[in-house]
């Protein structure tokens, strides 16, 4: 397919970032598209595999019609503001995070006039981290979730890009969003960073760590980072479902406590069937 966009930027080159890139530039393989990562090993890896057309370590005197941010939530300001004397006039700007409530509250008002800022957030990733371990397949048949006005030509514009990697796209609303995937992402990632912090460490634990530790625990190798800020950013959210978690443990200790069989068996039942209708 050929694009409707002049020139491309991607802001960070990291698993999501690298990725993402990668697999524009399989669908749209004459795209120009540039890469922007403090990491200029990032962007000198990128640029030899000719996933970019050009690589920055830092701010040029460039203009782009498309900026897609991936990078840590926390960034994106200090970026947008860095990046305006980049952007074209009736430029789209958008991103990767996993948090877009706080971000379009954030980022809109630091926006000119001539642009507009549409959220993107795809349901992918990986425990591993940088640009070596970004894939182009990374986003195949992945939902991709958008949020913000998506009526406009040059939304349009990016959506039929987004068809061209092959994924999912739902439109819904920043704070649907973010109370949703509080419970299926952010409160998952949590729970398997607080399993693991059981350990001492993995040494003295080694010859006792099976596949059900290691299942339940793996995306806890993600990078810090990048959670740190989601779950800053989606606060709210993740304390109302801690709250909840919360009272589950408690009762779950007095069935315990109580030797309550009929009342964990329940809990176990419940929770399998839940799986099972994830798996369907």
């Amino acid at each position: 397919m050929e694009s409707d966009f002049k020139r491309i930027l991607v802001v960070g080159l990291g698993l999501m970032g690298g990725s993402f890139a990668k697999a524009i530039r399989y669908a749209v393989p004459a795209i120009k598209m540039d890469g922007l990562d403090l990491d200029c090993k990032s962007v000198e890896a990128a640029k030899a595999l000719g996933v970019i057309d050009a690589g920055f370590c830092q701010t040029q005197e460039e203009k782009y019609d498309l900026i897609v941010l991936a990078t840590p939530l926390g960034a994106y300001s200090t970026i947008i503001n860095q990046l305006i004397p980049w952007m074209s006039e009736g430029a789209l700007v958008t991103d990767l995070g996993s948090v877009k409530g706080r971000v379009h509250r954030e980022v809109e008002p630091l926006l000119p006039d001539f642009v507009s800022f549409l959220g993107g957030h795809p349901m992918c990733g990986a425990e591993f981290n940088g640009f070596s371990a970004s894939r182009t397949d990374l986003f195949d048949g992945k939902v991709f979730f958008l949020t913000g006005q998506t009526n406009s030509a040059i939304v349009k514009a990016y959506i039929r890009i987004l068809q061209a990697i092959d994924v999912q796209i739902v439109k819904t609303s920043p704070a649907e969003h973010d109370t949703m995937v509080a419970k299926t992402s952010h409160m998952p990632h949590l729970s398997a960073v607080l399993l693991s912090s059981l350990l001492e460490s993995a040494e003295t634990c080694k010859n006792y760590i099976g596949e059900g530790f290691r299942d339940s625990t793996r995306i806890a190798a993600g990078d810090p980072r990048v959670w740190r800020d989601i779950f800053l950013y989606n606060a709210p959210a993740i304390l109302e479902d801690l709250e909840v978690f919360q009272n589950k443990l408690n009762h779950l200790k007095d069935c315990l406590k109580s030797e309550n069989g009929t009342e964990i068996l329940e809990t176990l039942a419940i929770s399998k069937g839940i799986q099972e209708g994830i798996k369907e």
